[in-house]
């Protein structure tokens, strides 16, 4: 018979209930009492949507009863929580079933609160991802004060939700349109996110002063099902029925004995604070850990961390990376073969085939990560694995919270905990550098999903796509980083793709700057080669102007025909020949009869090539005419020496000629940067493929940019890759973007908005100009990495103490005890 369920020692259901009734007056004082401070940052919002007539009725509605919605706001609050609260605490399975369906019940009609709540719905989902990691450890209090196994949003007193609701039921009341509804709460989604931040904090204060600290659940639960024992529901002395949710709870263990993991029989002896059993191997055949007992003290655990923490510094701050750790050989193999369970574990819980008590335990996707770390420790014998299994727990808590991933694609990257763990356990160069192989996997996964939301077809293949990668990493890593580089690369085809559909607006746009480009580099390399051809030719002024100018547009354009049409170009390269020749003097008869046979056919190729690229009819006139005028000047008679000085010149520019190559290849002789697409052969070249362009302008009036200032925008720009989003300013309003294209040369970076389907499209110089002015800006500026990094090593800047709770998770005293250890 299974013992009846208890919380931790020394508290009744009442305690219990009036420590979650303090922390509930808490959490609404602080959000109430913060609602003046919302409104500003919410009218600024409503503000810059004018074109959105459900934004212009909020702001309205907010500048006027603003007075009436703080007044009613707390009162209304308050009604949810204690609605909520009754419902957490109440409610048992019997009840449940016997009110799902009611004659009452039926009805076409919806309600107003559950109106209100699909609206909420609709904008707490961002909210919780940027709250989680608090959540999650509120979460877990809330259930084992409740004595549940998990508690449903529904029944959360402390969720965003509760918050939201009732700001919007109060502003219902108060007049405000249901079409006007989510313009509002999304006004205020940011500024009341950032209140509930400090609100929780103040929670997780209230909790650990009543003596419920999440990291004491935590291990009663890790006990628990470590020992395979169910939780019951306390209101029916039941077992209950389903597996657990670690990250709201009492989880559940169930199955049979010989189902569960060789190491999570360890775990209760973790959670006992006793040392693991010397020589047990695990499941995967791994070396037995000795048993001979080694001393550690604070001061050996403050080095390791200090080292540690300045390696993964020093790239932060700019500072040189310090030395290598000292060699201390390879971590045990009982702790990688756990390491391993863990990670394959996770891929069949994934795939639906594990068993319910598992996926609590090894921390898949969407759960607690708490219990596994104290399961590897128990595993280290060494203060460096100890040290790296909770550095690598907090850079993975910190993803958690990080509030630029969407909160969707950060539970996928949370999955590769046990890979990174792996990873960092057997190359410190993890911690020290951003270029390393795993790390640079996952900011790449990162970068691209600042953005993304959770509609539509294409954002839904790049979510598998992210899940992929990362199921690869999981089923595949074990000791090779060359993987990762591998899938980086795979990862960046699959951004690169553009869709297939000749009908797609993104996939004509596309085609029509890459002509746009490579007609542009075409004419800069022709331009070069035919100056070079006829560089010792004597030329009238208008014949080298048009020998450079149109006549080089036609070559080009000629060129491009090829690709259908061989050979097409080559009566267009040989006529420039023949116009050279043609005004050259001509001494004999036979010269004379030549030039009047090579007219007429020059003739037309000439006015072939002028219409092919629309040149206009009155310039094809002039030009013909000043032709016709050097025609008559080249056969008037010349002295001897004039007339071979002219002949030999000709002769090498046939040669030149001959071996002239029109190609697309970058110009080696142009200067870096001084390839630009005009605004006209971009709207020619999207006229050809039907293409709808936005071609911005650089910003006016914009004083030049220092040297220092350009060589700064250059770096910034060289770092973007496609699949980058930013915010940009189109002269009406900011819209979300995502870099979808980049030209070979750089010369053209192609944006689309997913919202209207547009497609913008900006050279460097209005890039720095719009960077300048504030008009262009990445949602992301640091990679994941760096972030998560940044705020582990800020943990332990701010706070001294923080150093010696890491000692005391890993078994040290800070005051300096030794505490034996198993090495």
């Amino acid at each position: 018979m299974t013992s009846p369920d208890t919380t931790l020692p020394g508290r009744s259901d009442a305690r219990s209930a009036e420590i979650l009734r303090g922390g509930l007056a808490l959490v609404a004082d602080h959000v109430a009492a913060s609602l003046t401070t919302m409104f500003g940052p919410a009218l600024e919002s409503l503000a810059g949507k004018a074109d959105d007539p459900g934004a212009v009725a909020a702001r309205h509605f907010l500048q006027e009863r603003r007075i009436h919605l703080d007044r009613g706001f707390l009162d209304r609050l308050k009604q949810e929580q204690n609605e909520a609260l009754s419902r957490l605490l109440k409610r048992d399975t019997a009840s449940v079933a016997a009110s799902q369906i009611t004659a009452d019940s039926l009805s076409l009609v919806e309600d107003d609160d559950a109106a209100t709540s699909e609206y909420v719905s609709k904008v707490v989902r961002r909210m919780q991802g940027a709250l989680e990691l608090q959540l999650r450890e509120i979460n877990v209090v809330t259930a084992h004060l409740a004595r549940r196994d998990r508690v449903h949003t529904s029944d959360d007193p402390f969720a965003p939700d509760i918050f939201m609701k009732a700001l919007l039921e109060v502003a219902r009341d108060l007049g405000l349109e249901a079409s006007n509804w989510l313009s509002l709460s999304g006004a205020f989604e940011r500024p009341m996110t950032e209140e509930l931040r400090r609100g929780y904090q103040k929670l997780q204060d209230h909790f650990r002063k009543n003596k419920v600290d999440v990291a004491e659940v935590r291990r009663e639960l890790a006990a628990r099902q470590a020992l395979g024992r169910p939780t019951l529901n306390p209101m029916t002395k039941t077992p209950a029925t389903t597996a657990g949710d670690f990250s709201s709870g009492f989880a559940v263990t169930r199955g049979p004995k010989t189902t569960r993991l060789p190491w999570l029989d360890e775990a209760e002896r973790v959670t006992e604070g006793r040392p693991t059993i010397a020589g047990v191997p695990t499941s995967m055949g791994g070396a037995p850990t000795m048993g001979r007992m080694t001393v550690t003290t604070f001061g050996d655990v403050r080095v390791s961390l200090d080292q540690m923490m300045a390696r993964m510094g020093a790239e932060l701050r700019g500072l040189p990376a310090p030395a290598s750790f000292p060699p201390t050989g390879a971590p045990p193999a009982d702790l990688l073969d756990a390491i391993n369970e863990m990670q394959h574990v996770g891929v069949r819980a994934q795939a639906g085939a594990a068993a319910g008590a598992l996926a609590p335990t090894v921390g898949v996707a969407g759960v607690d990560q708490g219990a596994w770390r104290e399961v590897l420790l128990a595993k280290s014998n060494r203060t460096v694995d100890k040290l790296t299994i909770e550095i690598v727990g907090m850079l993975f808590d910190q993803v958690l919270q990080d509030e630029q991933v969407p909160a969707e694609i950060k539970a996928i990257l949370s999955r590769l905990q046990f890979p990174v763990l792996k990873v960092a356990l057997v190359d410190a160069e993890f911690f020290a550098s951003s270029s390393h192989p795993a790390r640079r996997l996952i900011d790449r996964l990162a970068s691209t999903a600042v953005g993304w939301e959770p509609y539509g077809d294409e954002n839904q293949r790049y979510r598998k796509e992210v899940e992929r990668v990362v199921l690869q990493v999981q089923e595949r890593f074990d000791k090779d980083l060359g993987l990762f580089d591998q899938l980086l690369k795979e990862f960046d085809g699959f951004i690169g793709e553009m869709p297939t559909r000749e009908t797609d607006p993104v996939a004509r746009a596309k085609r029509a700057l890459e002509e746009a480009e490579k007609r542009e580099v075409l004419v800069i390399n022709t331009t070069i080669q035919v100056r070079r051809a006829f560089e010792h030719v004597e030329l009238e002024q208008y014949l080298r102007e048009f020998l450079v100018g149109p006549w080089v547009q036609t070559l080009v354009t000629a060129t491009l025909r090829d690709e259908q049409t061989p050979g097409f170009s080559k009566a267009f390269r040989q006529v420039i020949h023949d116009m050279v020749w043609s005004v050259q003097p001509k001494m004999s008869g036979d010269e004379r009869k030549r030039l009047v046979a090579l007219i007429p056919g020059m003739t037309r190729v000439l006015r072939d090539g002028m219409a092919m690229i629309q040149m206009p009819e009155r310039d094809q006139q002039e030009f013909m005419k000043n032709l016709m005028s050097s025609h008559a000047i080249a056969v008037r008679p010349v002295d001897q020496a004039t007339y071979i000085k002219h002949k030999v010149s000709t002769g090498e520019l046939r040669q030149k000629l001959d071996e002239m190559k029109i190609t697309g290849t970058f110009p080696i002789s142009a200067a870096h940067g001084s390839v630009k697409v005009s605004a006209g052969a971009l709207q020619r070249a999207a006229e050809h493929h039907a293409a709808q362009l936005v071609v911005p302008e650089p910003v006016a009036a914009q004083a030049p940019l220092s040297v220092e200032e350009d060589a700064d925008y250059d770096g910034r720009i060289a770092q973007w890759e496609r699949g980058h989003w930013f915010n940009l300013y189109d002269g009406k309003q900011v819209v979300k973007v995502r870099l979808r294209w980049i030209s070979p040369l750089r010369t053209l970076f192609m944006f689309s908005c997913d919202a209207d389907k547009s497609t913008r499209v900006l050279s460097p110089e209005t890039i720095k100009s719009y960077l300048r002015q504030g008009w262009l800006k990445p949602l992301e500026t640091v990679p994941l990495s760096k972030r998560v990094a940044d705020r582990v090593i800020g943990e332990f800047e701010r706070s001294p103490k923080r150093a010696e709770e890491l000692a005391r998770r890993i078994g040290v005293e800070p005051e300096g005890e030794a505490v034996p250890k198993p090495a």
